[in-house]
């Protein structure tokens, strides 16, 4: 991986931003961190992997903002009990899926490679225009055995010793056919 203009690889700036993801609430760094990336080290594949890191913090934030608005329901005496858990639970697989996906994407970028978050990744590539082309499936093409059919013997010039060559009836050793009248060859 190449070094950027302040002589620092452009995978640790990706690997400090999924650090900060997974170890702070706090998204502020992140964005300044993306201001490196854009601004003074002018790097696409480092404020890709930046921008990857401020969605994945961004889902968190967004949902503890929105349970946060509703906050009033932990004051009504039975709902409350149910809210909280519902909040608890909620904000708990959101939390379980930032760490498994910062933990996968963490592990990509130090190695150079792209994060792969999923829909961060999409909409990375969209903020650079960029667009991915998948790989079309074909489905293979199996040929189907060729089955000949027996192929029957092709017509002879001359007939058989014992039938008559214009109508096909049997000669029974006679020099003209008995039923049609024609002469036999010989």
């Amino acid at each position: 991986m190449e070094k950027g203009k302040l002589g620092v690889r452009m995978s640790f700036y990706a690997t400090v931003a999924f650090l900060l993801v997974l170890l702070t609430s706090n998204i502020i760094p992140v964005f300044l961190l993306l201001g490196v990336t854009m601004v003074v080290e002018q790097n696409e594949w480092a404020s890709r992997q930046v921008i990857q890191a401020i969605v994945l913090q961004f889902l968190s934030v967004v949902v503890s903002t929105v349970f946060g608005v509703f906050s009033v329901f932990y004051r009504i005496p039975v709902f409350g009990t149910i809210w909280g858990i519902i909040v608890s639970t909620v904000e708990s697989i959101i939390a379980i899926v930032v760490l498994v996906f910062g933990i996968i994407a963490l592990v990509n970028v130090s190695k150079g490679k792209e994060a792969n978050v999923p829909l961060a990744n999409k909409f990375a590539n969209w903020a650079y225009g960029k667009t991915v082309v998948k790989p079309v499936y074909q489905q293979p093409v199996y040929q189907q055995p060729v089955y000949q059919q027996p192929v029957a013997p092709a017509p002879t010039s001359a007939p058989a010793a014992g039938v008559c060559a214009n109508c096909g009836a049997p000669l029974n050793g006679a020099a003209f056919c008995t039923k049609c009248g024609t002469p036999v060859a010989k």
